[in-house]
């Protein structure tokens, strides 16, 4: 029997080859399809809860709100030029009441890959008093 060298060493060059196409097309693709992360800041500047009744999609305990100077992030929609944020959590919503009235500012973390209605969801909201570090 005659060995074939030749093609196995053929086959395992263009193997190696796929290899290598297969894990750059994985690693571009992993980074095409991950959303961006961030941290967007500033004052709250609209909150709206909906009537269930005529918004069902938008039914409490789901709110949306938009800070001050934030116009966008990512791929996030937006609404009359501003960054519109989702929060469906009743604390957040207290929270950014008291951002509101008090004038604080607060740090929102977003995801773009991450929404509600076709809008960003806010994934955690920290408030801080005036001169407090920053923090995340």
């Amino acid at each position: 029997m005659k060995s074939n060298v030749r093609g196995i060493q053929v086959i395992g060059k263009h193997f190696k080859l796929i290899i290598a196409g297969f894990l750059a097309f994985a690693a571009l693709a992993n980074q095409a399809w991950a959303g961006q992360y961030a941290t967007v800041r500033g004052k709250v500047e609209f909150i709206r809860t909906h009537d269930p009744q005529n918004y069902s999609i938008w039914a409490p305990p789901l709110h949306w709100f938009t800070l001050e100077g934030v116009p966008s992030m990512g791929t996030c929609n937006t609404w009359n030029g501003r960054l519109l944020l989702v929060s469906r959590d009743k604390q957040e919503y207290a929270l950014l009441l008291a951002a509101l009235t008090s004038g604080s500012v607060v740090a929102v973390d977003v995801d773009d890959s991450i929404v509600v209605n076709g809008f960003c969801l806010a994934l955690h909201t920290t408030i801080r008093a005036a001169g407090a570090p920053d923090v995340n």
